[in-house]
């Protein structure tokens, strides 16, 4: 059981080097498969090594067929030199992918103990965050939001959220983009209206909620965290109620990549594909129209990019998706199976002849 990131290190540590161009088959092949699926673009919240060697090579030769807005990781309790390092590389880009903005771990994930909530869980974990010095990640906030650097900050538990909120309302807005906020599994009510007051975009994953729990609350995050914040999780409707902008991903591969499944979740709160599965939290469920809102325009918003993505009209870039039906037309359980024609991206057009299924 390797638990978040200075054990994975261990592991990396004798992990065979594998060439670019071997790296770059394998990236184009699942980026490949994810425009199939119907994406025109997504939001890497990574660039480690070798990512810009490997954009690069698969732009030597070719096209990547969507379009990637790369954050960098800043490493819980790192230095301001680097910080200094990821600052630096904001505007690297190829024709297809740009770096802009940094990505925050404030705290882990609650499966394996190591998220930040108010309260111990069941195993009395999920009680610290990752970053031990909290006033460096203030510190490091600060430092990219006066230089006009938009965060993102991975917070699943309660406290995590709540002391991102807390430092995003002290240093300010970033100017470029929104600060976001990553996850946010359970949050308590008094948490719901912070996002629109400060206006800090709500990044989740719905089908982390109906794919990694269930319903009668026998799975492992459920076991951990206890009825009352199994109670708050994956707010989509009442983020959205009170009026925050909910960008929709899927956080693959964790989660399924092919969009139509996440929609389709998004309004079932269940496994698409299990109709005779219990809803999770069916309250939360949302409309078509949100979920795609939540994919296109809010997804724009949470890039600083509404001005050019996330509709399709006059003067913006011509990135879109050809469906065989109409999506807002469809019952929920019908998304997955909607065939993607083609996707558009930047004008160029691709066509997708075996897209039928969605992609599990």
């Amino acid at each position: 059981h390797v638990v978040e990131l200075q054990a994975m290190d261990l592991v990396f540590a004798h992990y065979p080097e594998v060439p670019v161009d071997t790296a770059a088959g394998y990236v184009l092949d699942q980026l490949d498969s994810l425009a199939r699926s119907g994406l025109t673009g997504l939001h890497a919240l990574d660039f480690s090594d070798p990512s810009e060697a490997v954009y690069r090579h698969i732009e030597e030769d070719g096209e990547l067929p969507l379009r990637i807005r790369c954050s960098p990781l800043v490493p819980a309790d790192s230095a301001p030199e680097v910080w200094q390092d990821i600052a630096d590389q904001q505007g690297l880009h190829g024709r297809r992918w740009h770096v802009e903005g940094a990505k925050f771990m404030l705290d882990g994930t609650a499966d394996n103990g190591t998220a930040w909530f108010e309260r111990p869980d069941t195993h009395g974990e999920n009680r610290e965050p990752l970053w031990r010095d909290l006033d460096a990640y203030r510190a490091a906030m600060r430092f990219f939001t006066e230089r006009g650097i938009p965060t993102a900050t991975h917070a699943i538990g309660d406290q995590a959220v709540r002391f991102a909120l807390d430092v995003i309302e002290e240093v300010g807005p970033a100017g470029r983009a929104p600060h976001r906020i990553e996850h946010i599994e359970s949050v308590p009510d008094d948490l719901l209206g912070r996002f629109a007051e400060l206006d800090v975009v709500a990044s989740l994953q719905p089908v982390h909620g109906t794919r990694h729990t269930r319903a009668d609350a026998t799975d492992n995050w459920s076991r951990r965290i206890g009825p009352d914040r199994v109670a708050h999780g994956w707010r989509t409707r009442d983020l959205l109620d009170h009026g925050a902008v909910v960008a929709l991903g899927s956080d693959w591969p964790i989660g399924p990549g092919d969009p139509r499944i996440g929609l389709a979740d998004c309004q079932l709160r269940r496994p698409v594909e299990e109709p005779d599965t219990a809803p999770v939290q069916p309250g939360q469920a949302i409309s078509a129209r949100e979920a795609y809102t939540g994919m296109t325009a809010a997804a724009a918003h949470a890039a600083g990019a509404s001005h050019e993505l996330g509709r399709i009209v006059p003067g913006h870039l011509a990135d879109l998706t050809v469906f065989a039906a109409n999506p807002l037309g469809l019952v929920p359980d019908a998304q997955s199976g909607n065939p993607v024609l083609a996707t558009v991206v930047g004008g160029a057009v691709q066509l997708h002849p075996n897209s039928t299924e969605g992609n599990q």
